[in-house]
């Protein structure tokens, strides 16, 4: 028998299990940080925060009332 202990898997932080579930059968074999930012790159993209060749849009300062 070992003296140590058995090591503790690494807790999700920003993963849920289902959307383990998700990448694993949509997106076999692919890297999950490179889903993700394209995930992300989408959403900006439709927000209109980011435009489609990559370059962010110019920063507006909010008005307030």
């Amino acid at each position: 028998m070992s003296s140590q202990t058995p090591r503790r898997r690494h807790a999700r932080r920003y993963v849920s299990q289902t959307t383990e579930d998700i990448v694993r059968h949509c997106y076999p074999g692919m890297v999950p940080s490179r889903i993700i930012e394209r995930a992300v790159r989408e959403m900006a993209i439709r927000e209109g925060r980011l435009t489609p060749d990559g370059q962010p849009r110019p920063h507006t300062p909010r008005r307030t009332p």
